[in-house]
């Protein structure tokens, strides 16, 4: 279920709702890149509340 949350708050948060390029290559590139700035979005706050 934590995976199903994160896709969701990728897809309203980080731009996921639509792909500009086609192809599996270019999706999966930009999930990925979304969910790396999601982790550096939450390391910044874990590193902030320390």
């Amino acid at each position: 279920m934590w995976c199903e949350g994160t896709f969701g708050t990728q897809k309203r948060d980080n731009n996921l709702r639509y792909l500009y390029r086609r192809g599996i290559e270019a999706a999966e590139t930009h999930c990925l890149l979304s969910a790396t700035a999601m982790n550096l979005k939450r390391l910044i706050r874990c590193i902030a509340c320390s």
